[in-house]
């Protein structure tokens, strides 16, 4: 048979009215002695808040005597409706003590890494469609019909006033860099070599290497052919 006093979940004592407490992440109201050397974490990012503090507050702050019944049981304290209000509001998130074992901050971090990533990519497109500032009639994306603006292609294409028409916008996607060479005495195609590259320097520095190659290859054969 259990009771129903409200013990602290980490040291299983019963709370008096002038214990101090604070709030754990997974455990709920502990005593604040329980949760001293445990760390203090922001919950939108995981990250421990250096030198954080934990916020405490008296029991008594939540919890009343509880009425006893016509047996004279009942000891113990439980919520008001005012109390239990107050202990579901959530406290700010950098006031949160993080009780997370290694699994599962293993498993923050990489969700963190995951959103990080996404809010990386997000950034990319973002500026990518920002630099969209090419216009084409909507069936006809030539270079010649290439505008600076919808205006400008109803100038191009007659449009009357009153008229609809489809317009499609684009712009630059990416950058890189590419060269290429004559296909290598000792390659297994016919295809040329070829450097596509996200920097000048990366294409330059491939294309050098393979000249670099060639040249020591080309060395090696004439001393054996002499």
């Amino acid at each position: 048979m259990t009771d129903d006093i409200h013990r602290c979940p980490l040291c299983s004592v019963p709370f008096k009215l002038e214990d101090v407490c604070a709030d754990d992440i997974t455990e709920g109201t502990c005593h604040a002695e329980c949760l001293e050397g445990s760390p203090v974490v922001d919950l939108e990012t995981g990250d421990e808040i250096p030198d954080g503090k934990i916020s405490t507050y008296l029991y008594r702050e939540v919890m009343e005597p509880r009425i006893f019944d016509e047996s004279g049981k009942g000891a113990g304290f439980e919520l008001t409706h005012e109390a239990l209000v107050a202990a579901l509001t959530i406290p700010p998130p950098q006031t949160h003590v993080a009780l997370l074992d290694p699994h599962a901050q293993g498993l923050l971090a990489a969700q963190n890494n995951v959103i990080d990533g996404l809010m990386a990519e997000n950034d990319r497109l973002r500026k990518m469609l920002a630099g969209c500032d090419w216009y084409w009639p909507e069936d006809d994306t030539s270079s010649e019909a290439c505008a600076d603006g919808p205006w400008q292609i109803a100038e191009n294409c007659d449009v009357k006033p009153g008229d609809v028409f489809g317009y499609s916008r684009g712009g630059i996607v990416e950058t890189r860099y590419y060269g290429f060479l004559d296909p290598a005495e000792d390659a297994d195609s016919d295809d040329e070599f070829e450097a596509d590259e996200p920097t000048r320097e990366a294409a330059e520095a491939k294309i050098a290497a393979e000249l670099q190659r060639r040249a020591a290859l080309a060395t090696t054969e004439g001393s054996d052919n002499g």
